[in-house]
């Protein structure tokens, strides 16, 4: 799939999955193979180590509840969704919200070049 080419109106949306059981090869390849089958799913990354799925989706067209409830399903794996607490949405991005470190570099560099 190319990223963004038919949903350009659309914001897309990352949700995050954490299995409480070791994910083996097999599993990796199994999961991935079920969120893709999703209309609107642009990416799906498994990380074993840390037992967490990552997939980028359009909510319009594939719901995270969705997805989800099929992935637990049809895996047999104990699983949660993650949902963010209200703090974390109001504190905006974790990457460049007001108050991450990348944030506060950026406007340290950004007073020395000006």
């Amino acid at each position: 799939k190319m990223y963004g080419s038919l949903h350009t109106d659309q914001p897309i949306q990352m949700s995050l999955i954490d299995v409480q059981e070791e994910i083996s090869t097999d599993c990796e390849m199994e999961i991935k193979q079920s969120i893709k089958q999703f209309e609107g799913v642009e990416h799906v990354f498994v990380n074993r180590d840390s037992r967490k799925v990552v997939y980028s989706h359009y909510p319009k067209e594939a719901s995270s509840i969705e997805v989800f409830n099929h992935l637990k399903k049809s895996s047999g794996l104990r699983m949660t969704r993650y949902q963010p607490i209200l703090e974390e949405v109001v504190g905006g991005c974790p990457v460049t919200g007001p108050s991450t470190l990348t944030m506060k570099m950026g406007g340290q560099i950004w007073s020395l070049i000006h």
